[in-house]
């Protein structure tokens, strides 16, 4: 459950901060709950592939969780804003 409200919480500032670049943000906010499943399930099969059953596997898989999660966060900081005032394009084009 707790891992539920953090995707929420991420994707929504993701969300955000994509609007404010005037990016559409339900792409990066898929991106963010793929990466995370994504790492999860990967980091827990090797942990219970290299330790076995128990609890490593468990860790494994939220620290893979997080590490999607950075990445997904870091996709979206990193992207190329849609409108820059600086500039005064909008996708490449000059505005008059």
């Amino acid at each position: 459950m707790l891992e539920i409200i953090v995707i929420v919480m991420l994707s929504k500032s993701i969300g955000k901060m994509c609007r404010a670049k005037h990016l559409k943000p339900g792409w990066y906010q898929f991106i963010t709950v793929l990466l995370w499943i994504f790492f999860e399930v990967s980091f827990f099969f090797i942990g219970l592939v290299l330790i076995g059953e128990g609890f490593g596997p468990y860790i494994l898989g939220i620290a893979g969780a997080t590490l999607g999660g950075i990445i997904a966060y870091q996709i979206a900081r990193f992207a190329k804003p849609k409108y820059s005032a600086v500039e005064g394009t909008l996708d490449g084009e000059m505005i008059h």
